[in-house]
């Protein structure tokens, strides 16, 4: 929650240039690259990364720094790992001050958040800082972030599947669907 002396961040309006990018372009690693620059304004970060669903694997699609791996052996008290908690459970995962399980630099701060939709699964986002902690505040921003891209991930690949299907060319000449142009 945000105290009444912070202005509240406009998720949408700061991330316009990546919800045009995506509907013009379609989901593109230089898509994810406007997406972490832009979480990177809001929230500062020296290691980031956008873990992306694809097929039944995950990719890191844009990463600032060197990539923070979801699949390091960091486990918890309940005995599930960092990739289980944060993308399986939809956990959001905020480590004050470790940097045991990591291969970089230390780390002060690491904060990650799923992004959902739907109950399923479409990635991650992963910050890392070696001078700081991440307070309350940025965890909550950066799961408004991660919900906002789950949100535009899933919008796109629907539309991607829509432009690809064999029924795409009668329900758009039907005028059912409004698809936003490739051009």
């Amino acid at each position: 929650m945000q105290n009444a002396k912070q202005k509240p961040i406009a998720c949408e309006e700061h991330f316009a240039p990546f919800l045009r990018r995506t509907a013009e372009e379609g989901l593109t690693d230089g898509a994810y690259e406007l997406a972490l620059s832009l979480t990177q304004a809001l929230i500062p970060f020296e290691l980031g990364t956008v873990w992306v669903k694809d097929g039944d694997r995950y990719r890191p699609g844009a990463s600032v720094g060197r990539p923070l791996d979801l699949l390091e052996g960091m486990s918890f008290a309940g005995g599930d790992g960092l990739r289980a908690w944060l993308i399986e459970e939809g956990r959001v995962v905020m480590i004050p001050s470790s940097s045991r399980g990591f291969r970089h630099e230390t780390l002060q701060g690491f904060l990650a958040a799923p992004m959902r939709t739907e109950g399923e699964p479409q990635g991650a986002i992963a910050l890392g800082r070696t001078a700081d902690v991440f307070t309350a505040r940025e965890r909550d921003l950066l799961c408004e972030i991660a919900a906002l891209l789950a949100t535009t991930i899933c919008q796109s690949r629907r539309l991607t599947r829509l432009r690809s299907g064999p029924r795409a060319a009668s329900f758009l000449d039907a005028g059912r669907v409004s698809v936003p142009s490739q051009g």
